[in-house]
């Protein structure tokens, strides 16, 4: 099985050109704030008159509102006593086919940003239990004026939520696939909690399958994350990803060519230059320093999960691993892969990504993952004082990795 690093597979590469524009355009959209200047203007009894009050973007095969932006300001109206959360999706989630916001969305999190904007993350539910993948995200000012609500939901379920088969049997189920998969031992491999869900297949790319009962399950090891989901009434695996990702508080290791990440400790805080390591272990180390100074300086993001969290990179993974990634909890490395500040700075990304979009590494979510990645690690390349930075390497991804020189080029995707 294919695993994703900064050498992408076929599908992803292919996706994230198709991508990687739009994805640049809505990081613009973002840094400027333009559409926190967009103002509420949507209410319960008025969904008519959306195209004057609001920019709605549709799913291009579903057709389904997936995207309105306020044009009009106008304060949340709201009942005395009631949460700011609840009257959000009251007003606004019949837009996007939740006719029982109360009861079909639960609030995942609640963050105040920077420039005082509150985002709200609920998740969907169909009889207490969690959709996947199907969220809707609001963001609101200080005024309580709602300045959007994105997302997608998964609408008309019919569906008995009665598992014939237990969490122990689908985990069970889950553990002995990855083992044959990867070749590895059971003992070796740590699985999370079954969480009993919904799944449409349809949520994440294009299927016609029906919505089905899963059992969610993560299996984990150094070299794999993966998500399963077994259908809890056949046992059936019906969908699974690794996602391992292709790609201030450090800590650097060496793997030594070999598949122990953390063989040796190199270098942490106390030797913040790396002095003790090589080449690699250096500039992983100095890299990793460069994009936290990045996110903190330009986003007053503390760190990979914004909390000061532990950045554990490793060197000279082997002893043939030619990639980068991000493994879910920390970052690897095959010979020569930190040399490219852009290389580190991406995998560096898909650990933010995990943290606050949890997008799925799978098809659009994974161009769209990919994108993010490419782009912040072109801006830490383009900022920090370090890598080539001439013209002839501005936007191309991976220059200064010493066996294979450049994997993309940003400038001229094709």
């Amino acid at each position: 099985m294919q695993r994703p690093g900064i050498i992408c597979s076929e599908k992803i590469k292919s996706a994230v050109k198709k991508y990687c524009i739009a994805a640049f355009l809505l990081v613009n959209l973002f840094a400027a704030s333009s559409w926190a200047n967009d103002r509420n203007g949507i209410g319960k009894n008025n969904y008519l008159s959306w195209e004057a009050n609001a920019n709605i973007q549709k799913h291009p095969v579903s057709g389904k509102i997936r995207f309105i932006g306020i044009k009009k300001r106008k304060p949340l109206q709201r009942e005395k006593n009631k949460q700011v959360s609840q009257s959000i999706i009251e007003t606004y989630a019949p837009a996007f086919g939740l006719n029982n916001p109360l009861k079909q969305l639960k609030l995942k999190k609640q963050t105040l940003h920077s420039d005082s904007v509150t985002t709200f993350r609920y998740q969907q539910l169909y009889n207490n239990l969690p959709v996947i993948a199907a969220e809707l995200v609001a963001g609101m000012d200080t005024l309580e004026q709602v300045n959007y609500i994105s997302g997608e939901t998964v609408t008309d379920l019919s569906l008995n939520t009665k598992a014939a088969i237990s969490a122990v049997q689908a985990t069970d189920i889950a553990l002995r696939a990855v083992s044959k998969w990867y070749r590895h031992d059971d003992k070796t491999l740590v699985n999370s909690q079954a969480e009993l869900s919904i799944f449409k297949a349809s949520i994440l790319s294009p299927d016609s399958k029906p919505a089905m009962l899963v059992w969610k399950i993560t299996v984990s090891s150094d070299n794999v994350n993966e998500l399963l989901l077994i259908d809890a009434n056949s046992g059936a695996i019906t969908f699974h990803l690794n996602q391992l990702h292709s790609v201030l508080n450090r800590r650097t290791y060496s793997a030594n060519n070999t598949a122990s990440y953390q063989a040796e400790l190199i270098c942490d805080e106390t030797d913040t230059n790396c002095d003790a390591g090589d080449s690699d272990a250096k500039l992983a180390h100095q890299y990793a320093a460069d994009t936290y100074n990045f996110y903190f300086d330009k986003h007053g993001r503390d760190g990979i999960d914004g909390i000061g969290g532990a950045i554990i990179s490793s060197v000279h993974v082997g002893p043939d691993f030619q990639n980068a990634a991000w493994t879910g909890s920390q970052i690897i490395y095959g010979d020569g892969f930190p040399q490219a500040d852009d290389v580190v700075a991406h995998e560096l990304t898909h650990g933010v990504t995990d943290k606050e979009s949890n997008l799925f590494y799978y098809y659009q979510a994974g161009a769209i993952n990919e994108s993010f990645s490419d782009l912040w690690g072109e801006f830490v390349d383009q900022t920090n004082s370090g890598g080539t930075d001439n013209a002839s390497a501005k936007w191309k991804i991976g220059e200064d990795i010493p066996t294979i020189g450049d994997i993309r080029n940003m400038k001229n995707p094709g």
